[in-house]
């Protein structure tokens, strides 16, 4: 049985809190920004591939005992933070922050998958569906929602629940500063 996820409001909400958090500052066109997407979205499987290199895994993922942003803010860096989880969720925030901004639809069959394909894979795979994206800059509609259900299916195979560590990362980012501290 198929199971649709519907991330288009999902994907809008982040395009939002990226733009208050001023990643998209003085961008008329979101086609415009195409290009450093991609490359973002390359650095963080990158991250990933290195977190995986490492063992680095989320240590524990329960958070009833905390209770203040502060708290939360310093839980997810101890437990949470460049972990192999971590690195999946900034990929799919990367994705939907470019969906949002385009205005991608984005109802994406996360079927489990049905066959092992290795992390080095994986990582390859993603890396060819951000290839597309870049090279077909006129519609990356198509690569954006592959790239999405891949990350939901391969997850899922790896036993990461990926739905929770985008929200925890999404809510980790309402709490940086503006741009992160970063000049973009």
């Amino acid at each position: 049985m198929a199971t649709i996820l519907n991330l288009t409001k999902k994907a809008k909400e982040v395009y939002e809190n990226n733009k208050a958090k001023g990643f998209w500052d003085g961008i008329k066109d979101p086609v415009e920004r195409i290009p450093q997407s991609v490359a973002l979205i390359h650095s963080e499987i990158s991250e990933m591939l290195e977190a995986h290199r490492t063992g680095s895994v989320v240590k524990i993922l329960d958070i009833t005992k905390v209770s203040t942003d502060s708290d939360f803010k310093q839980w997810f860096k101890d437990n949470v933070k460049s972990t192999v989880e971590d690195e999946y969720a900034d990929i799919l925030i990367r994705a939907l922050d470019l969906a949002g901004a385009l205005n991608i639809p984005l109802e994406v069959n996360i079927n489990i998958v049905s066959e092992y394909l290795s992390f080095h894979d994986f990582i390859n795979y993603i890396h060819h569906l951000t290839d597309a994206i870049y090279n077909n800059q006129e519609d990356v509609s198509v690569p954006i929602q592959t790239l999405v259900r891949i990350l939901f299916q391969s997850s899922s195979y790896l036993n990461i629940p990926l739905y929770t560590h985008m929200d925890m990362k999404l809510e980790y980012n309402k709490l940086r500063a503006y741009k992160h501290g970063k000049k973009y």
